[in-house]
């Protein structure tokens, strides 16, 4: 009786994993290899990270275009799992307000997540911030690149930087 509903099953599973040319609803857009971004270099994330870090220190927005020459679309800032800002034009207006949410929660080491996504990638950091005796640490957990063809690239513990600045 079991046998009998098998070649069913199969072909319902088939036809689910391998999208037909002509299904534009499960079908998704693999980018050629051609198309895939450069490596990010170690240099670029360092980069990435110390204007961020000027930005926080001097108390100033980042700017629109800070961030739009490494990676154009989506970005979503995190501190903690609470979404501050969901593009760059709101990364710009709400990024004052993380320290003020940081000193209300009293949060000594949040875990502050940067995802910026484009057609090709999600590139996600992730790094801690502390301060000891006035001074703040950034130290960056972890970089991660998913592309949309789940190849994924990750450097754990690339960056300590510290920041001798007294916000």
């Amino acid at each position: 009786m079991k046998l009998k509903y098998f070649p069913i099953l199969l072909i319902i599973l088939c036809t689910k994993s391998f999208a037909l040319p002509w299904d534009t609803e499960t079908r998704t857009n693999i980018p050629f290899r051609s198309e895939k971004p450069s490596k990010i270099t170690q240099q670029q994330i360092e980069r990435i990270f110390n204007l961020l870090e000027k930005t926080n220190a001097n108390r100033k927005l980042l700017s629109k275009n800070v961030l739009s020459n490494f990676f154009t679309d989506d970005v979503v800032y995190i501190v903690n799992g609470v979404t501050v800002a969901t593009d760059i034009e709101g990364l710009s207006k709400r990024l004052q307000r993380v320290s003020s949410f940081l000193k209300s929660y009293r949060i000594k080491t949040p875990l502050i997540s940067l995802v910026i996504a484009n057609n090709l990638a999600n590139i996600t950091y992730e790094f801690t911030e502390q301060r000891i005796n006035g001074q703040k640490f950034h130290n960056i957990a972890s970089v991660a690149i998913t592309y949309k063809d789940n190849k994924i690239s990750k450097w754990d513990a690339i960056l300590e930087h510290t920041n001798n600045s007294r916000n």
